[in-house]
């Protein structure tokens, strides 16, 4: 009868560390997860929007799309913070930006390579997350308007 007891209580607490496991794993789908959940990706441009949102994380938008991506960094990189340049690298040349991978970020003064642990396509739900978490507001710069062409009529 004990031993029957300390069983139960054995695959109980296995099942509730399973479940755990299983729900901190989860894949940000959704765009509301933490970042440090999620392993999307991002087509791969050098030349990325960016803002740092602390000195482990930072969100960019790709071109085409309105929203941002949530980048989770390995460690902490104080110049994060401060830098006006940032390069991305896609380390495993597949052309995208991927969470746990090979994929970094190198701020622009130093030579150190920082890895993107974990990285999250925001949705409208996840924007406000993350505005709230780090106390600050996710807007994409404006777009430069092309200067327009001269009138090429000619003088009568």
């Amino acid at each position: 009868m004990r031993i029957a007891l300390i069983i139960r209580g054995i695959v109980c607490t296995l099942l509730g560390l399973a479940c755990s496991a299983c729900f901190f794993f989860k894949k940000g789908d959704n765009g509301d997860e933490p970042a440090r959940r999620a392993n999307d990706c991002a087509a791969f441009n050098p030349s990325y929007e960016w803002r740092a949102l602390d000195d482990r994380n930072l969100a960019f938008w790709v071109p085409d799309e309105p929203l941002p991506y949530h980048a989770q960094l390995s460690r902490s990189t104080p110049e994060l913070l401060t830098t006006s340049q940032l390069a991305f690298i896609d380390g495993d040349r597949d052309g995208r930006l991927c969470g746990a991978g090979l994929d970094a970020v190198i701020e622009g003064s130093s030579a150190a390579r920082v890895s993107i642990d974990a990285l999250a396509k925001l949705n409208k739900k996840g924007v406000a997350r993350v505005q709230k978490e780090f106390r600050m507001t996710l807007k994409r710069a404006p777009r430069k308007k092309k200067p327009t062409e001269p009138s090429r009529e000619i003088a009568q």
